[in-house]
């Protein structure tokens, strides 16, 4: 299993997939947010620390991490266009086209 740094640094994994980086192409990051699904806590720390050490502008993401709630349905928020992706457990949804294995 390729981990998920190796893929938000872009690299490939064997048989291809792998996203290529906006900063070594000269092309503008793709904005994106991400919507928790809980307040900020441990269980988000790999969000926060990939956007910390720069893994997802080299893989071309401007990733925005909306908190969420008690009150917050992740899945409602991206149905709802107010986010293009979303954490919602053990994976994440998306309408933005970026691959799950991105998160």
């Amino acid at each position: 299993m390729v981990s998920r740094t190796r893929h938000a640094r872009g690299d490939r994994e064997p048989g291809g997939g792998g996203l290529a980086s906006a900063g070594s192409s000269g092309q503008k990051a793709t904005k994106v947010t991400l919507q928790l699904k809980w307040v900020t806590q441990a269980q988000f720390a790999g969000f926060y620390a990939a956007k910390a050490k720069g893994f997802y502008s080299q893989a071309g993401l401007d990733v925005n991490l909306k908190v969420g709630g008690p009150d917050i349905s992740p899945e409602q928020v991206v149905a709802g266009k107010q986010a293009s992706s979303a954490s919602t457990g053990s994976r994440a949804c998306s309408l933005s086209g970026i691959p799950e294995r991105i998160w």
